[in-house]
């Protein structure tokens, strides 16, 4: 029998791979770096990079959440992420400084879903615009975040699903909309 026949192979040399947070990849706003979510740590964390390669700085720690969607701030000092809690999918949003730091969590319904987009953030990154159930289990309502005060402003609700859509290059519109199946 040669070597090679009688080598043992473990379970772990096939199952080493990594998971990256599927279409959250995003470049920052000026294209030097990239913030992904990635499960190297054994859960997936935030994650960034230079957009050139090199050594990746984990942003996170967490170990009972799980980063989904990430978005940069359009002056590229603070990245915004959705995570849940032990795969509960009532994902939260926080804000880190995309130098590393302590996240914040910006919503506190632990038992809504709340979404956002790369296009979340107002182009001069005083707001923050999401959707969230918060409110009523089955209907989504948009809602902006100032982002210094923590002001949260319901801009759009009623008994339907809403989905915040995009900025006004002024700050002062969005576009909403109302999503029917």
């Amino acid at each position: 029998m040669s070597k090679l026949a009688s080598k043992t192979y473990q379970y772990e040399q096939f199952s080493a791979i990594r998971r990256y947070g599927w279409g959250w990849i995003t470049f920052s706003p000026d294209g030097s770096q990239v913030a992904y979510p990635v499960d190297t740590s054994g859960q997936m964390n935030l994650w960034r990079q230079s957009s050139d390669g090199g050594f990746p700085h984990q942003l996170t720690t967490f170990e009972n959440r799980a980063v989904s969607a990430v978005a940069w701030s359009p002056d590229g000092e603070r990245i915004a992420f959705a995570a849940d809690f032990e795969g509960d999918e009532f994902y939260q949003i926080f804000a880190i400084p995309a130098q590393g730091g302590v996240p914040v969590k910006l919503t506190n319904a632990d038992k809504a879903w709340h979404e956002f987009s790369a296009r979340s953030w107002s182009p001069s990154g005083k707001y923050l615009a999401y959707n969230a159930n918060d409110r009523t289990p089955i209907y989504m309502d948009i809602l902006v975040q100032e982002t210094e005060s923590g002001e949260v402003r319901r801009v759009l609700h009623g008994e339907e699903y809403y989905m915040f859509g995009n900025w006004a290059p002024d700050d002062q519109r969005i576009l909403g909309i109302e999503m029917r199946s």
